[in-house]
């Protein structure tokens, strides 16, 4: 409320009261769009470009996360020590030949 004293102090003018909505609006719009840009650019730093398949890091990542939610929340959480999900495309692409692009 205090900013709004401060702000409507004196009677305003239309032209002023445009021109604050306005800059307002501008404001909000680079805002959007840096927010937008940001998304893309995790979302591209995530998964691979070709396949679509979020990276090995990415879920790292989402896994710690959900542990730390399961700990806090007191939830029992337990990673399967099974076979590891990525170690057969690791151990694929480690035998795909070097590709050259020209």
């Amino acid at each position: 409320m205090m900013i709004l004293r401060r702000i409507f102090r004196k009677p305003l003018r239309a032209t002023v009261l445009l021109a604050r909505t306005e800059a307002a609006l501008r404001s909000k719009r680079m805002n959007d769009l840096l927010i937008a840009e940001h998304e893309r650019a995790l979302e591209m730093s995530s998964t691979d470009s070709v396949t679509g398949i979020h990276s090995r890091a990415y879920m790292e990542e989402l896994l710690s996360a959900a542990a730390a939610a399961a700990r806090r929340y007191n939830i029992r959480f337990d990673r399967d020590d099974g076979p590891r999900p990525f170690a057969a495309i690791n151990e694929h692409t480690a035998e795909m030949p070097a590709m050259c692009v020209a």
